[in-house]
């Protein structure tokens, strides 16, 4: 079923020693958050966990991917995003929906967020967590239990949100960009492009942001942005970074991969399904979209559809 967006969402980890321990939170889910997908993550030195949720907010664990516990999330609608921090996970979903896990993952409960608008995606940096969702819909909590709503950004939907070089950058509809080196005060970026943008990611020094129409932009700082020729038109859903690799996925099984973020070449996925989100961790790229599709790679360019 092209064109139906549904994907892989997630962020965070647990028993930190040297590294974050990676999380994957897998959101699999029509209803009205049908059209979110994204997957991020983080490398461990240490071990591989995993956080996924599979339709109306029921949440599996794993230790190794392989093997999977069902767990209650302490809600029944579709989550969008789940972020790490403090010891504690913190997913949150449609109408304004948050829910937080202990530092396992097996136990979660639901929280007032004080909103009703649907939240799309979620940053741990600072000390704070920041959640960004539909009609500019900001909020802010220091520990994930006690949330502040904050001032609407823009009556469009923000759609991704990431943290590099002391700043908060939250990108979405209508190619809205805003920064903040504190998650409460927000400045909007000059509005050059009016694609919606949906992928956002930070690494190797430089902010990637994609989305529909082959867009694709990088900024040094999340301030200053320039337009990258991708070599294509279709709609790009995610970005990601491992093994000194950008990878960017998008509709009718779309890959590019490039080495600095300027540069981009298309690779051969072996799927034409909608793909929705993108990781690197376990020393593999996982892409996951519409119809179940799996794509993994060791390098970015040669795919498998299988784990």
């Amino acid at each position: 079923m092209k064109g139906k967006r549904q994907g892989i969402s997630g962020k965070g980890g647990w028993q930190m020693k040297r590294a974050v321990v990676l999380v994957a939170l897998a959101v699999l889910a029509a209803s009205v958050l049908a059209g979110c997908a994204a997957l991020t993550g983080r490398r461990s030195v240490d071990v591989v966990s995993y956080v996924v949720s599979y339709g109306r907010g029921i949440i599996l664990t794993s230790t190794d991917g392989k093997t999977w516990m069902v767990r209650h999330s302490g809600t029944v609608v579709p989550i969008a995003a789940v972020a790490y921090g403090r010891e504690t996970f913190v997913a949150v979903g449609a109408r304004g929906t948050v829910v937080t896990g202990s530092r396992d993952g097996t136990t979660w409960s639901s929280r007032p967020s004080g909103v009703t608008s649907d939240l799309w995606a979620i940053q741990f940096a600072r000390g704070i967590f920041v959640a960004v969702g539909s009609a500019g819909t900001v909020i802010t909590s220091s520990d994930g239990y006690t949330w502040t709503k904050g001032a609407t950004l823009t009556p469009y939907d923000l759609r991704n949100i990431a943290y590099g070089r002391d700043n908060f950058v939250t990108i979405g509809a209508m190619g809205a960009i805003f920064n903040s080196r504190d998650g409460v005060n927000w400045t909007r970026g000059a509005p050059e492009y009016t694609e919606h943008l949906y992928g956002l990611f930070y690494a190797k020094g430089t902010f990637v942001a994609v989305g529909e129409n082959g867009r694709i932009m990088t900024s040094p700082d999340g301030e200053t942005w320039t337009a990258r020729p991708s070599g294509t038109k279709e709609f790009l859903s995610a970005v990601t970074y491992g093994n000194e690799r950008f990878v960017v996925v998008g509709r009718y099984g779309t890959i590019l991969t490039s080495p600095d973020a300027m540069s981009w070449t298309a690779v051969k996925s072996g799927s034409e399904s909608w793909l929705a989100a993108a990781i690197y961790a376990g020393k593999k790229f996982i892409v996951v979209g519409s119809d179940g599709t799996v794509l993994t790679s060791p390098d970015g360019t040669s795919w498998s559809p299988k784990l």
